[in-house]
């Protein structure tokens, strides 16, 4: 006889999601079911592996949990978890208990603290929190290149992002700029609460030097958009979905250029069953190649930021179609909750280690309900909310 216990924290459900579309309902149940699964004491990447908590993780699932369930308070423990366990310079690792640094988790942690902060409206949080904020930016400071922009050095020997594990990316990485811009200004408005308004000045000055070169050294005029990183004096020939889609997203793109990196995403990244992390694999014969030991996966919360890139920037048709492709894939073939990755061949998860209940899947629940939905903090703790639907 062979017995399951099935174990749930108990939460109220405070948030919903409810259309005439059955299909999006359903992404929505399925991706609010993969969260709630992976609540425990912390909140776990997967309950089947790792069930660990990742700060880059817990970004994508704590906007979901804030919007479903409420769990501020929750969030916060989480956030906290990570603090005693700083190494380096005080960089936050990318997993409790782990001892080296992934320069991009180091901004993950720090946006995720300031989505609890829009949410629940906790000055006291932030003050407490902001001196390892601060850590943070500083860290990725002293990594910056002459140019100013962020240059990612593979120095703790360990993957740069662990959606691809590419072993490596260096130089000026696209993505890293696009995320490195977003938490300097989310890190600002954070020193602002903490009354720190000359840190908020200058990481508001720094965010617009990091844009503008950006836009100057990583556009590749060949490609029409950016290049997905510049190593000295090469510039890639490819790019890749999380440069594309995070630059769109957070506002590192120039005028009209956010546009023709979605035009591009949808162009040249998207497949069968979603969104490919690169426009074309890297050739070893090529200057730009570098090593990705999963070049046939599709990243599913990659593909979940890129449908926020779609849906902020007013395409909502073409974010849906992308829902559709990844998630409502993954529905069709029996799921119940979603999964790590996808096989951009097969459709299915693409190897026996990937977990099958991942909790970085459940941003999309949270784009049904800002972005569909339309319901937003106008000022933070919703003191003010706006509610603006995309029928």
């Amino acid at each position: 006889e062979v017995r399951l216990q099935s174990h749930l924290k108990p939460l109220p459900r405070t948030g919903w999601f409810r259309s005439s579309d059955p299909q999006l309902n359903d992404v929505w149940r399925g991706a609010v079911r993969t969260v709630h699964v992976c609540m425990q004491e912390q909140l776990e990447d997967g309950v089947k592996r790792d069930c660990c908590l990742w700060a880059g993780d817990l970004r994508p699932a704590g906007v979901a949990a804030l919007y479903a369930f409420g769990a501020a308070e929750y969030l916060k423990h989480n956030l906290r978890q990570f603090i005693p366990w700083r190494v380096r310079e005080g960089a936050i690792p990318p997993m409790v208990g782990h001892s080296y640094v992934m320069y991009d988790y180091v901004a993950w942690w720090t946006l995720a603290a300031h989505d609890v902060y829009r949410y629940d409206g906790d000055a006291a949080f932030v003050r407490e929190v902001f001196p390892v904020v601060k850590e943070q930016v500083a860290f990725l400071q002293r990594r910056r290149a002459p140019s100013g922009l962020v240059d990612v050095q593979l120095e703790f020997g360990a993957p740069f992002t662990d959606w691809t594990c590419t072993r490596d990316k260096t130089g000026e990485v696209t993505f890293m700029q696009a995320l490195y811009y977003r938490m300097l200004l989310d890190g600002a408005e954070l020193a602002e609460v903490a009354g720190e308004a000359e840190t908020a000045r200058q990481w508001r000055e720094e965010a617009a030097a990091v844009k503008a070169a950006a836009n100057e050294r990583l556009w590749s005029e060949a490609l029409d958009a950016f290049a997905d990183f510049r190593r000295g004096d090469v510039l890639s020939a490819r790019t890749s979905e999380d440069g594309l889609c995070l630059s769109a997203l957070f506002g590192l793109a120039e005028a009209d250029r956010g546009a023709k990196l979605l035009d591009r995403l949808r162009d040249r990244h998207w497949s069968t069953y979603g969104s490919l992390y690169l426009d074309r694999p890297y050739d070893p014969a090529e200057p730009d190649y570098i090593h990705t030991l999963r070049p046939n996966y599709i990243p599913v919360m990659i593909n979940g930021y890129e449908v926020a890139a779609f849906l902020r920037a007013g395409r909502v048709d073409e974010g849906i179609e992308l829902i559709r492709r990844c998630y409502g894939n993954m529905l069709d073939r029996g799921a119940t909750t979603f999964w790590e990755a996808v096989d951009e061949n097969t459709g299915l998860s693409p190897e026996s280690n990937v977990s099958l209940c991942h909790s970085w899947t459940g941003l999309v629940a949270y784009l049904l309900q800002s972005e569909i939905l339309g319901v937003t903090p106008a000022e933070p703790g919703f003191a003010a909310c706006t509610i603006e639907p995309k029928p």
